[in-house]
């Protein structure tokens, strides 16, 4: 096995060290032709000047003078035409940005009509600086290179009916490849190398034929040969991915680590194929090879080499697509492999490497587009479709649009993996892979502005496994709620300060977002991040509501304190709110003035918020609702002395739950609560209780009306004016009701009763 690996290699090795020098030698001669009509064109202008210069030479000496007192003029002109240049450059630029991976006009002319639906039209003459300087400048283009639009389905549709004998063939040509190796199992022809051979030499032999073909006549030339290098070259491919995959997952004739070597080659073979060759070879590659292993079958036990096998193929159509600019070969890129690999998950293999091989991809589809190892992707986000400005939606670039796509998909399937599992280990690496992608769009990502909104792919579906593993009894929850009836001295299980860290972790790094969206990743005031003014409020929010929300997920579907005792959870809220007041004092003395208030205003409610939910968690009845009446006469002092009206939210929140305590729940029933206790009814809330409860919340609640009042703070005043004459009509009820004779008491008189009755 190890002597066929080896020679497998050194076969494509060799491959390799012939071909591809033998396809760049092949050009040679095309750049010599090149090379001279750069010279004929060098020469024809030099003559051209020199004409000019004798014509000069021949006009009459006034003609000169003239000439030099109107040299100012000329320059002006020279100026208005540089200027005018410069317009025409900036809006091809801004063209080629919005547009972006629409190929010119004058990349890969070989691709004829089946690329040509993805190119935009450059019928006519260009249009002058002046006519096209001014609606650039004035007007927002949308990008231009959608994947699904009419006239590019328009456009395919019609060269499939045009040329759908020659996308039979080479589907025909691959199949034939690829069945050669079933044949020879079905029928014993051959022993398994000898299949394997018989298919890779047939691969190779259809790639030299249609390099061969293509060298003569060219990809895109008419007649009966049109496309066929492309189709031919596609068949081998597709037979040498095929081949290799045959070896491995049907025969074992080869080690995991020496096969994926052997598909890498053959995949930077088809990097460089895709390169000179049109679009038809590029698309009929990504499908046939994202197509094949459900084709060879076989039952391995390492078919979890495919997931990176199909994270191979995105990432060998994506490198084609970067320097092809075809736009829609990156969707297919995408398409496909994503495809495959979702049927490979559904089938039951292994979920860790379905989960990499999305990571791989979506790393691919964030560096490749743009070329670059660190993101630099600019203008509108995806997020920002949904928030038109005047009238008008801006549309992402694609590369914005792409990096998305993947990024969405990797999220997805996270997901997808922790609520199909049912082990608690697998939950566990899908909430790693979630981790992994927030770290990569707060750190990763930070200098691509467009992006920003990837982050929330992660976020929200970190808070989404951890609320449906509670909900449904999901296996990470099932092993933490067990651990309730754990012996004595027997240790907590760790998972819930595992998912408290993330909740601190990922409301941290959005601060340094937030920060960095106002002073740059490197302190620079000068070169802030964000592009857009809201940007900084869009982190502010996310740092404010990422660990509070992922505490309350916590405390409503998973009951920590059952596990871990009341107040070692209580303790844990306290500390995340202790970490909200210092990112609320640090934004206080942060830089950037910018809608500070409002930053300022969302950790200081995020704080009081978990400062109420510690409260909720260790305090009485009346304790609770006197504490929440306090925090809201706080806040409004705080906005009094810090004018931050966005506090206004809380103070509103908080006189609700107020309000539904005094009516509710407890309310009036537990003012009415009694006991059958020494042959009669006793009531069991003291009567103190009701009187601070009531009325300490309505001291309260009137103390922060008057200031919110001379605070001319509307919605505050009118809330706390509403909270504040409810829990009097609500005691007044309780106190004017009359009693009842032979110690029978009714609805609200029972406090007044059990004080008579209980009295000397």
């Amino acid at each position: 096995m190890l002597d066929f690996g080896l020679g497998l290699i050194g076969l494509l090795g060799l491959l390799f060290l012939l071909g591809v020098p033998y396809l760049l030698v092949s050009h040679t001669r095309l750049k010599s032709q090149v090379r001279a009509l750069e010279a004929k064109m060098r020469s024809l202008q030099s003559s051209l000047s020199n004409s000019q210069v004798s014509a000069e030479l021949q006009r009459p000496q006034q003609e000169a003078a003239l000439s030099a007192k109107s040299a100012d003029p000329w320059g002006e002109a020279r100026q208005e035409e540089t200027t005018a240049t410069q317009i025409e450059d900036r809006v091809e630029d801004d063209r080629g940005g919005s547009e972006g991976l629409v190929p010119p006009a004058q990349a890969e002319q070989s691709t004829g009509a089946f690329a040509s639906a993805t190119q935009t039209d450059q019928s006519g003459s260009a249009p002058r600086a002046e006519e096209t300087a001014e609606p650039a400048i004035d007007q927002v283009q949308p990008p231009r290179a959608f994947v699904l639009r009419a006239d590019l389905v328009a456009g395919l549709s019609g060269w499939l009916r045009e040329n759908w004998v020659l996308v039979a063939g080479a589907a025909s040509l691959a199949l034939a490849g690829l069945f050669m190796v079933q044949y020879g199992v079905e029928n014993g022809l051959l022993t398994p190398f000898w299949r394997v051979m018989a298919s890779l030499g047939f691969g190779v032999a259809l790639i030299l034929g249609a390099e061969t073909i293509r060298r003569r006549l060219g990809d895109a030339t008419d007649g009966a040969a049109q496309h066929l290098p492309s189709a031919l070259a596609g068949a081998g491919l597709i037979t040498l991915f095929a081949g290799l995959l045959s070896a491995r997952v049907m025969y074992q004739l080869i080690d995991p680590g020496p096969s994926f070597v052997a598909l890498c080659l053959v995949s930077l073979l088809a990097l460089v194929l895709g390169w000179f060759y049109g679009a038809f070879l590029t698309a009929l590659g990504l499908l046939g090879a994202s197509a094949v292993p459900f084709l060879v079958g076989g039952q391995s036990q390492d078919a979890w080499i495919l997931y990176y096998y199909f994270a191979l193929i995105a990432t060998v159509g994506l490198g084609v697509d970067t320097v092809k600019r075809w736009a829609w070969i990156s969707g297919l890129a995408l398409a496909a492999p994503l495809t495959a690999c979702l049927l490979l998950y559904l089938s039951g293999e292994g979920e860790p490497h379905f989960l990499t091989a999305l990571l791989v991809i979506a790393a691919a589809a964030v560096i490749l587009p743009e070329r670059s190892l660190w993101p630099h992707h600019s203008g509108s986000a995806v997020a920002e479709i949904l928030l038109p400005q005047q009238g008008r939606r801006i549309y992402p670039e694609f590369p914005t649009r792409i990096s998305a796509v993947a990024t969405c998909a990797a999220g997805a399937a996270a997901l997808l993996v922790a609520v199909q599992t049912d082990q608690a280990a697998v939950v566990v690496f899908a909430l790693l892979t979630l981790m992994v992608l927030l770290l990569a769009s707060l750190l990763w990502m930070r200098q691509a502005p467009a992006l920003f909104d990837h982050a929330l792919v992660p976020g929200l579906a970190i808070l989404a496994v951890i609320l449906l593993q509670g909900l449904s009894f999901g296996p990470l929850f099932s092993e933490f709620d067990a651990a309730a009836l754990r012996p004595p001295e027997t240790p907590a299980p760790k998972i819930l300060w595992f998912l408290v860290a993330i909740g601190a972790l990922g409301s941290g790094l959005a601060y340094l977002r937030m920060q960095w969206s106002l002073t740059g990743p490197e302190g620079d005031t000068e070169a802030p991040e964000a592009h857009s003014a809201n940007l900084p409020v869009f982190w502010a929010l996310c740092a404010a509501s990422f660990a509070p929300a992922l505490l309350l997920i916590l405390e409503f579907t998973w009951r920590p304190a059952a596990v871990h005792g009341l107040y070692t959870w209580a303790l844990v809220v306290l500390a995340m709110a202790a970490g909200m007041t210092f990112l609320t004092e640090r934004s206080a003395r942060g830089p950037g003035a910018r809608q500070k208030e409002m930053r300022v205003a969302l950790f200081a409610i995020s704080a009081l918020t978990l400062i109420a939910f510690a409260l909720f968690l260790v305090l009485a009845q009346t304790a609770l609702t006197l504490a929440l009446a306090v925090m809201a006469l706080l806040v409004v002092l705080i906005d009094r002395k810090y004018d931050l009206p966005g506090l206004a939210l809380f103070v509103q929140v908080a006189v609700a739950v107020i309000v539904y305590r005094l009516v509710l729940d407890p309310g009036v029933a537990w003012a009415l609560d009694r006991d059958y206790i020494d042959e009669g009814w006793q009531y069991v809330t003291p009567l103190v209780q009701i009187v601070l409860g009531y009325l300490g919340s309505f001291t309260l609640l009137g103390t922060g009306w008057l200031l919110a009042r001379q605070q001319q703070r509307e919605k505050t005043t009118v809330m706390l004016e509403s909270a504040a004459r409810s829990s009097t009509t609500s005691f007044l009820v309780l106190a004017s009701e009359p009693i009842r004779p032979a110690g029978r008491v009714t609805s609200c008189s029972a406090p007044w009763a059990a004080s008579r009755g209980s009295s000397p």
